[in-house]
């Protein structure tokens, strides 16, 4: 998963290196109109806002919050810092707030049920077309078999089940897996692709689930009794 979070003082900062550390993706901002900039023109599960970010509108975090759930509806919404009302903050359009001390862990591990929720899955797994993703534990099934995944490998499964049969283009792959930082060629996707098939095909699965498609991106195929 990728989150997008504000890094506007050192506890900030050190969180969001938190995070990262607990296998999210971090993209880090330090005002407010980056942080806008990038929900209108990039893709995120969740975004994280603490009450200290600069320019931040009249009315502080419960009017940023209501501008970014106007500007990507269903997107996941954290707030966190010292001054935050809990109420005014889920009223404004907060999936999940989080106050001074909480261990960093809780905090991803509710990023994640939280984003897994608004995408239909239920935490801590997320299912689609036969593969499991544990969120939690970063751990990835074919039934009852575990596929052995390097840490990029595992974030292009969990994305492609996340997406539940929808296509995902290289570009947002490639975004949510470097974050517009030194991307490769979109061709390395393939690369990764084949791989991942080559361990479906190992554990005895049917490596033709994870499809390319031409123009599309890729896709998990969706079993007949999932499409009906």
């Amino acid at each position: 998963m990728r989150i997008l979070a504000t890094t506007a003082s050192w506890a900030a900062v050190q969180l969001a290196h938190d995070l990262q550390a607990d296998g999210l993706f971090v993209t880090r901002v330090d005002s407010w109109d980056d942080l806008q900039h990038l929900v209108r023109t990039a893709t995120f599960d969740a975004v994280l806002l603490a009450d200290d970010v600069p320019d931040c509108p009249l009315g502080g975090v419960s009017a940023a919050l209501r501008l970014l759930s106007r500007e990507r509806p269903g997107l996941v919404l954290a707030a966190r810092g010292d001054r935050l009302s809990s109420e005014e903050s889920l009223a404004a359009g907060a999936d999940l707030v989080s106050g001074p001390g909480e261990d960093s862990r809780l905090l991803s591990a509710r990023l994640k049920a939280a984003v897994l929720r608004a995408a239909g899955h239920a935490p801590p797994v997320a299912r689609a077309s036969g593969v499991g993703v544990d969120v939690i534990a970063r751990e990835v099934r074919l039934g009852r078999d575990r596929l052995a995944l390097s840490p990029l490998q595992y974030q292009i499964v969990e994305r492609l089940v996340l997406n539940r049969g929808r296509a995902v283009s290289r570009e947002a792959l490639l975004d949510a897996l470097y974050g517009w930082e030194n991307e490769p060629g979109g061709r390395v996707l393939d690369t990764f692709l084949h791989d991942i098939r080559r361990r479906v095909r190992a554990v005895g699965g049917d490596p033709g689930i994870f499809q390319t498609r031409r123009g599309e991106g890729f896709r998990l195929a969706t079993p007949i009794r999932e499409s009906a």
